[in-house]
């Protein structure tokens, strides 16, 4: 049986995200069954472009606040990273981490904070019906562990951007781009995105559904105050509850 926690949290104030980070972490039995003191711990935030946090773009910052601390706890060696869209060259990258607030997160809680641009490598996707190699960062496959902290928010091309989508990322910057050239198809697409899941594996999913996105995502649409984070060792059991709580089939999505 596959766990999928939910708790209420009707806003970003520290003391409101710690409580509900902590439910979900008691719900899911703790994270001492997923990390092992020492273990490499990769943050996979989204940060897809230069948008301030009240957005509903990226990962709000408190929430990976929360997850690191937590993290930290049992013993996890934490990094941060991900790789926004477009060209990240030059001062792009540092705007972005200076927008979403991450990068000030990262400077308190003093843990790096990585552009998966930076290193990268190809590696073939076990179990791939689709795509059997990637191009992703480094960090990604080289993490004892990878926890995936989504926003929740619907995707004008693919109905919905989770937990599984999230990990798109790992992929540098107009690497991205390409896959949308070569892979129009929305159904092939998730098809593509299930060969990278299986390909990072991550063994926990926290999503950020506290203010959501509705409408054109993945950056165009409104803001929407759900009031709720999630969190799963199954990020595709993760997207199925999400995307059923918010009104769509999730067998379409």
């Amino acid at each position: 049986m596959v766990r999928v926690a939910i708790a209420a949290c009707n806003s970003y104030e520290p003391v409101e995200i710690e409580q509900a980070t902590s439910e979900l972490i008691r719900l899911l039995g703790g994270l001492d069954n997923i990390i092992t003191p020492g273990d490499k711990v990769l943050l996979k935030v989204n940060m897809l472009n230069a948008s301030a946090p009240e957005r509903a773009v990226t990962t709000h910052p408190e929430v990976l606040r929360s997850v690191i601390r937590h993290v930290k706890k049992v013993g996890g060696i934490v990094t941060v990273g991900d790789s926004p869209g477009g060209r990240n060259v030059g001062e792009v990258p540092k705007k972005v981490f200076k927008t979403t607030g991450i990068d000030k997160v990262c400077i308190d809680e003093n843990v790096p904070l990585l552009l998966l641009d930076d290193d990268i490598v190809k590696k073939r996707s076990p179990g791939a019906k689709l795509y059997r190699f990637f191009t992703v960062g480094k960090a990604a496959v080289e993490a004892d562990v990878v926890i995936t902290i989504p926003r929740l928010k619907t995707h004008g091309f693919q109905m919905f951007t989770g937990a599984v989508k999230n990990l798109f990322g790992v992929i540098p910057g107009l690497k991205k781009a390409e896959f949308h050239v070569k892979v129009p198809n929305r159904e092939d697409f998730g098809g593509m995105l299930v060969d990278l899941y299986q390909l990072i594996s991550p063994k926990l999913a926290v999503m950020d559904g506290v203010i959501a996105m509705e409408g054109s995502g993945p950056s165009s649409g409104d803001p929407y105050h759900l009031g709720v984070l999630l969190a799963s060792v199954d990020s595709a059991a993760l997207d199925f509850i999400a995307s059923k709580i918010i009104g769509l089939y999730p067998r379409k999505v």
